[in-house]
């Protein structure tokens, strides 16, 4: 069972153990302003200071999903690093989705 989450300044999201071990689940392109967990400690949420955040499952400590919000007209798209996506209208017209 996860202890504690730590994020910062460098954009790392670190999942500290019971036992004190650390382990580097990635990184945000900002600083790291929040840090949580939920699901029962089984996933983690990491959010940065440019509106991005990051979905973790802490049983695989891999990126579970990615979530774009864009404050201006509440559009927000929510993308998985097997390609898949959603969003509303508001939130395309701000990306651009290419093979």
């Amino acid at each position: 069972m996860p202890a504690y989450l730590l994020g910062g300044i460098e954009g790392n999201v670190v999942l500290v153990g019971a036992d004190n071990k650390r382990t580097l689940l990635g990184q945000h392109q900002d600083i790291v302003v929040h840090v949580s967990f939920f699901k029962k400690d089984q996933f983690a949420i990491s959010s940065s200071m440019d509106a991005v955040h990051k979905i973790w499952d802490l049983r695989t400590h891999q990126l579970a999903a990615t979530i774009y919000l864009f404050s201006e007209d509440e559009g927000y798209v929510i993308t998985t690093p097997d390609g898949r996506f959603d969003g509303n209208a508001n939130g395309f017209e701000y990306i651009l989705l290419h093979r």
